[in-house]
């Protein structure tokens, strides 16, 4: 009987950890996109490829669905959990002469910033709304004041 029950304890524990583990991956996704990712693509990408003007090449980066929807070339531009299949990880990396971004060599990313795009990606690529990402951003002040 006590085998029975250990068991059945430690197979709930077992189904339960991907799920808590999932969780985690997702909140730490948001909160890498929120303290840096969002940040890299304002000032890297936005003036290009999203706000009010004339996005080029049709590819928008100013949200989650629309990076999922591609531009004009390219439809892959992001695969969430796998930086290796999305092009813009190849962009950002400057592995496709047709798509290096930022076009300038002086504005390209740094080794920092690329890692950060990757670990994004491969953490879901999560864009949580506005008001999450104030709330990632006001917690990381409230650290740097202690």
């Amino acid at each position: 009987m006590k085998f029975r029950v250990l068991l059945a304890l430690a197979l709930a524990l077992a189904t339960q950890l991907p799920a808590q583990e999932k969780e985690g991956d997702l909140s730490r996704g948001e909160r890498l996109f929120s303290l840096k990712v969002r940040g890299i693509l304002e000032s890297k990408c936005f003036s290009c490829h999203g706000g009010t003007r004339k996005v080029k090449g049709d590819l928008d980066l100013t949200s989650r669905k629309a990076l999922l929807k591609g531009g004009k070339t390219v439809y892959d531009v992001l695969v969430p959990f796998k930086p290796q299949e999305s092009m813009l990880m190849t962009a950002i990396e400057w592995k496709d002469e047709d798509y290096e971004m930022p076009p300038k060599e002086s504005d390209r990313l740094t080794p920092a910033q690329i890692s950060q795009v990757r670990e994004w990606i491969r953490l879901g690529a999560p864009w949580p709304e506005k008001e999450r990402q104030a709330q990632y951003r006001k917690a990381e002040r409230g650290k740097k004041l202690t």
